[in-house]
């Protein structure tokens, strides 16, 4: 971690003052000289906090600042001290509260225990947040060595089973060996899972873009959901645009976002229930909606059900899978320079999710099309 608290005073008198001042309280520090300097570091992210004076807060600064801070990864938060000027509120103070985030406010004249102070708690707070990464990362690490050791013994168990249903053919056997082969099979889409959040954390998913269309995208999905949604009882209905979409994207990505949501509905709506899934321009997006008539989503859990091993909970229910679904469909989206919402009306009133990519297409008309064979995909994630 870099315990440097940068500072920025437009008097380059009062800066080498307030340097000496944390210096002599052993806090390093170091003085920008310009605000060409000072939009650098930001951006380096390399910082324990940042001093800087209200006036120096012209509007091309407070522009890269905001945008720098903006592109902080999920764990930083840059501490910036402002000191301002004594009395009323200031519009360039409010404008940094707004703007940059984690800011805290030092009026002029300031005793120098105020500075040292206010100082030590911001490179306090900023110390928390490196031990958050630390610890964030040796989750990733401890999540991807999982997935690996558990899935090694797979196959062997896949094949044993096999050969104790030929050297042993009855009813009975089929029967426990369909039984393994399906446990295996979950196990595998769970595993398969923990790999694929392990290697968006660590950044190291690549997407492999080519050639494909909304139709062969929207059936494939439909065929890796197809299980859960007969065994449910499911109506479905899919509405395609008439014309072919030609896509550029990582069509085994791409499909296992929608089919995530596909088998979420048909998990989260009673036996018998109604699903669609509609493609549509919206401008330069294409979107693929799934609407169902489920048990609906709370207002407070709209935006929570993306993030990683969240689920949704109702009393007397059992939880099912890892809650890995929605947040890998909502990285495999961000991927293809989309995302994706939820919305519902509230419990018991089903829900509607909408995923979108970037797409220069022509609107079209969308009409119901039955869905083609697709060839084998990897399996959706389980869990909402």
């Amino acid at each position: 971690m870099d315990r440097r608290i940068l500072i920025r005073l437009l008097s380059s008198q009062d800066a080498r003052l307030a340097c000496r001042v944390l210096e002599t309280a052993g806090i390093e520090a170091a003085v920008c000289d310009s605000d060409a300097a000072l939009e650098r570091e930001v951006a380096r992210g390399a910082l324990g906090a940042l001093l800087i004076a209200e006036e120096s807060f012209s509007e091309p600064v407070m522009l890269a600042l905001g945008q720098a801070l903006a592109k902080q990864p999920a764990w930083s938060d840059l501490p910036v001290l402002v000191l301002t000027k004594r009395g009323a509120d200031s519009l360039e103070s409010q404008r940094a509260m707004e703007k940059l985030g984690n800011v805290t406010v030092l009026e002029r004249p300031l005793r120098t225990i105020s500075l040292i102070s206010a100082a030590r708690s911001a490179l306090r707070a900023r110390a928390r947040q490196y031990e958050m990464r630390d610890l964030n990362r040796r989750k990733d690490e401890f999540l991807a060595t999982l997935a690996h050791e558990l899935r090694n013994p797979l196959a062997p168990i896949v094949n044993a089973m096999a050969i104790v249903g030929r050297l042993h053919p009855s009813p009975k056997v089929d029967a426990l060996v369909g039984m393994v082969d399906r446990q295996v099979r979950h196990l595998t889409r769970l595993v398969d899972d923990l790999l694929d959040v392990a290697r968006i954390t660590s950044g190291k998913l690549l997407l492999q873009p080519g050639p494909t269309s909304a139709a062969e995208v929207v059936n494939h999905a439909v065929e890796i959901a197809q299980e859960v949604l007969l065994n449910k009882g499911h109506q479905v209905q899919v509405r395609q645009p008439s014309a072919p979409i030609a896509l550029q994207a990582d069509h085994v990505r791409l499909v296992q976002g929608i089919a995530n949501l596909l088998v979420n509905a048909a998990k989260f709506t009673p036996a018998g229930g109604e699903i669609s899934l509609e493609v549509r321009h919206a401008g330069p997006r294409l979107e693929f909606v799934v609407t169902d008539t489920g048990r609906g989503i709370a207002a407070a859990d709209l935006e929570q059900i993306f993030e990683m091993f969240e689920q949704t909970r109702v009393a007397g229910e059992p939880s099912s899978g890892l809650g890995l679904g929605l947040h890998l469909t909502r990285a495999f989206a961000q991927l293809h320079g989309g995302g994706v919402r939820a919305f519902s009306e509230g419990p018991g009133r089903g829900s509607t999710f909408v995923l979108w990519i970037q797409h220069e297409a022509a609107q079209v008309s969308a009409e119901p099309v039955e869905p083609a064979e697709p060839e084998a995909l990897p399996q959706a994630a389980s869990g909402r």
